[in-house]
């Protein structure tokens, strides 16, 4: 299960962000097709924030998110479970950037569960 500190950011359309603790089933998200470049509209399917997230980790100060969720990475779509420092991640500007930190907090917090067909910006960061 992919689950999102719910005091996380998420792109919406028209560059805006929303804490995805207010968002709701069928909402819109602003979504990025990687391969073709394209930028487009996606509605989140699933959405249940009644979740406690156990350990999760912090990715370049900003990111939290628990081992699962999957990141576009220069090579390739990592877990973050699995994500290294000096990897490098895409971002909303549509550039590669350094991880410069990961830190794994063993403390449970309030979590979302968000599911959704499209690749999507999470802090600004390309998660799937």
């Amino acid at each position: 299960m992919k689950l999102i500190h719910h005091n996380s950011l998420i792109n919406t359309p028209y560059s805006l962000q929303k804490y995805v603790k207010s968002f709701q089933q069928w909402d819109k998200i602003h979504a990025f097709n990687i391969e073709s470049a394209l930028n487009y509209e996606a509605f989140i399917s699933v959405y249940d924030s009644n979740k406690i997230m156990g350990n999760y980790y912090i990715v370049n100060s900003s990111l939290k998110a628990n081992k699962n969720l999957q990141i576009k990475t220069f090579e390739e779509w990592k877990t973050i479970g699995t994500l290294k420092i000096g990897d490098y991640i895409f971002n909303d500007n549509y550039k590669y950037i350094k991880v410069d930190s990961i830190e794994q907090i063993s403390e449970s917090s309030e979590a979302v569960e968000v599911e959704t067909t499209a690749n999507y910006f999470l802090e600004r960061y390309l998660v799937k």
